[in-house]
């Protein structure tokens, strides 16, 4: 099930235009109470839930406290980082196009539709995993970050960045 959330408090200009979405865009969206109200509350009790997110850990600190047989957590941005390593930047929009996600306009900030799309099995002894394990193992691994995702270095491996010296005064 996918939602926009009224996250009840102002969603500021910087915020916008990190994921796209004004408070226009939530204006008729429930808040997590409503949507939780909404989804078949038995639904929530039958199994076992999985969050998948674009920067996780900062969704679930909402989300996760409404949710009481939560397994885990898919995190996009650290299964981008980690699948497509050489992507343009692992933006949520960027990887839409990269990855050629066919979403509506309305859906476009969906973690969800590039969670489908990605993510080769993590292999183990007995054979391969489903993908929805595969993708909570990458979202709990530590992220290594081996490039400059900014500034003027931007794209350039860590190792190749020019070293500066301080000559204290």
């Amino acid at each position: 099930m996918y939602s926009l959330i009224d996250p009840v408090v102002p969603i500021t200009p910087g915020a916008s235009g990190v994921h796209g979405i004004t408070a226009d865009d939530v204006v008729d969206a429930p808040t997590i109470e409503e949507f939780l109200s909404i989804v078949e509350p038995n639904n929530l009790d039958r199994g076992e839930i999985v969050i998948v997110a674009h920067k996780a850990d900062f969704d679930l600190q909402y989300v996760g406290p409404h949710i009481g047989n939560l397994v885990g957590t898919i995190c996009t941005l650290k299964c981008a980082r980690k699948i497509y390593p050489d992507a343009d930047d692992h933006k949520l929009q960027t990887l839409r196009y990269a990855l050629n996600l066919r979403v509506e306009a309305a859906d476009a900030h969906s973690a969800l539709e590039m969670s489908r799309s990605a993510s080769p099995a993590s292999e183990t002894d007995a054979g391969q995993r489903p993908r929805l394990e595969g993708l909570m193992e990458i979202s709990k691994a530590p992220t290594h970050i081996t490039k400059m995702g900014f500034g003027k270095h931007k794209g350039v491996k860590l190792t190749d960045l020019p070293t500066i010296t301080s000559t204290g005064s």
